[in-house]
């Protein structure tokens, strides 16, 4: 859509979209929770002991808990994944030319809000913010 140019954009889509996809369904968490909806699939909250119903009832369980610690390291890791394959070895910009870069500026924003989503509390309770200077900041520094 953007015009890009450059080698492997459909493995720095894909995890890119996981990265950033990951974090936004941990931060939606306490909102969706609320309203009775959650994004997290259920043989995964099976297999941590736990269930939706704990998660609608507000019960933070040790293995949610588990389960989002688990959410983040691999949304880290395909942040990893994609950074290394959009800039190219080195970060010296050789993975896709600066217009499918700009299609991926979001990705500035997953790091801070992986060690924020580390630092929440209650995962049902508190949605993990980070401030909107420093969120612009982030975005026009990746820029």
């Amino acid at each position: 859509i953007v015009g890009a140019e450059g080698e492997n954009q459909g493995l720095i889509a894909q995890a890119a979209g996981q990265a950033y996809g990951l974090v936004r369904v941990m931060r939606s968490l306490p909102v969706l929770a609320a309203k009775g909806r959650t994004y997290l699939a259920a043989d995964a909250l099976e297999r941590v002991g736990t269930t939706s119903q704990d998660i609608f009832a507000g019960r933070t369980t040790p293995g949610l808990v588990a389960l989002l610690a688990e959410m983040r390291e691999a949304a880290h890791a395909a942040w990893e994944d994609a950074r290394f394959n959009l800039y190219g070895e080195g970060m010296k910009g050789t993975g896709l030319d600066e217009a499918g870069r700009t299609a991926f500026l979001p990705l500035a924003l997953v790091q801070p809000y992986l060690d924020t989503l580390a630092q929440v509390n209650d995962p049902l309770c508190n949605i993990a913010r980070i401030n909107p200077l420093y969120r612009l900041w982030r975005l026009m520094r990746a820029r």
